[in-house]
């Protein structure tokens, strides 16, 4: 009978003892405390948000749509430049300078502009070229400090907000290029390189008709071709193209 009595508290005896170990074993280890990063850190923990410049072309009828586009991809960091082509009345050029005058967002960040000469574009031609260079560089006498340069149709429209862009595009390189060009231009050599294609729109004031000439000119040798397609970055950062 007195056994029996004993064998709770001979099962109690083991964990007492345990308990008392963990106890001075935390009582006499010495106390450490918690080192934190620099406030600064805690408060920016995430690289500073780049800035990017735009560049968003249209045609007539497009001031809408480019209006449209401008208030999703608007942040006061970035630079937007829009361009109604030639083709374009100008009364539609002065409808969309109104649009943009009337957000009181872009009148106090002054980084909206409208192109007031349009250039002309033909789609098969060199002038869409021309005419993007030309928009960088309006961009670039506007100001300088962006680190990237994005060309938008008034069809398009983003699929995330400006602010996930920029926190996306803190983490790339600076010099990151997202235009898939290669120097294996293949057939386009002799259907393309050595062809001769006058474009109207680089010396007329209206949009003509593009030449194309019945002879071939010899390959440059003072620089290399290049050919590629900038629909990487489309499909990266989720520009969807919206029918008309």
């Amino acid at each position: 009978m007195a056994n029996r009595s004993l064998k709770p508290f001979l099962s109690i005896i083991p964990v007492s003892i345990f308990s008392l170990l963990l106890f001075f074993a935390f009582r006499t280890s010495p106390y450490r405390p918690r080192i934190f990063p620099p406030n600064a850190d805690l408060e920016n923990p995430f690289p500073p948000p780049p800035r990017v410049a735009y560049f968003i072309s249209g045609s007539d009828g497009d001031g809408p749509r480019m209006v449209r586009l401008l208030h999703a991809v608007y942040h006061p960091r970035n630079q937007y430049l829009l361009h109604l082509d030639c083709r374009t009345p100008q009364r539609q050029r002065e409808e969309l300078a109104d649009s943009v005058n009337s957000v009181d967002a872009f009148l106090s960040a002054e980084n909206v502009n409208v192109v007031g000469k349009a250039d002309c574009v033909n789609s098969g031609g060199s002038t869409p070229i021309a005419s993007l260079l030309h928009g960088a560089a309006v961009l670039l006498r506007h100001a300088k400090d962006w680190d990237w340069f994005v060309n938008l149709a008034a069809s398009d429209y983003p699929l995330i907000s400006q602010d996930d862009f920029l926190h996306v595009l803190s983490f790339v390189p600076k010099d990151f290029n997202f235009i898939q060009h290669t120097s294996n231009i293949g057939w386009k050599e002799y259907q393309r390189a050595i062809q001769i294609v006058v474009d109207p729109g680089l010396y007329l004031a209206s949009k003509g008709t593009i030449f194309v000439g019945s002879r071939k000119r010899a390959r440059p040798r003072a620089y290399r071709f290049f050919t590629g397609k900038d629909a990487l970055f489309g499909q990266i950062w989720l520009l969807v193209r919206l029918e008309r």
